[in-house]
């Protein structure tokens, strides 16, 4: 006797939206830029680099780990409101602690998670509402 396989196999799939990983890997020069335009222009990438590798790469696990994908239907909830938000709450506490341990926030302005993570919130949300 075959036994039919399940229709859907979401839990299986790892993917993220284009616009989510796109929006994760602007927004930190964004952020730096908003904040402090001359670390941006400054020919030393060296914080600049740091903060967008620590910074997009914690969005991404943080996107996949909270399955920010499932939200992006037809219909938008204050609950998926709230997933995205705790996803952007992760993403940047993930990247404090990373930044905090390998560079103990040198050269990076204090302000950056913050700022960080409005722009980041306000994209995403912002995207859910139009599609």
């Amino acid at each position: 006797m075959r036994v039919p396989s399940p229709t859907s196999r979401s839990g299986q799939k790892i993917y993220l939206s284009l616009f989510d990983l796109s929006w994760a890997a602007i927004t930190p020069i964004l952020a730096l830029y908003l904040r402090d335009s001359s670390l941006v222009l400054n020919p030393d990438w060296d914080v600049v680099g740091s903060y967008w590798l620590v910074s997009a790469s914690c969005a991404a696990v943080a996107f996949l780990a909270l399955r920010l994908q499932d939200g992006m239907t037809r219909h938008f909830s204050v609950h998926d409101a709230l997933d995205v938000g705790e996803a952007v709450l992760f993403a940047e506490l993930m990247t404090f602690l990373a930044l905090f341990t390998l560079t103990r926030l040198d050269r990076v302005p204090r302000t950056m998670p913050l700022t960080h993570g409005l722009l980041l919130l306000g994209g995403l949300l912002i995207a859910r509402i139009v599609i």
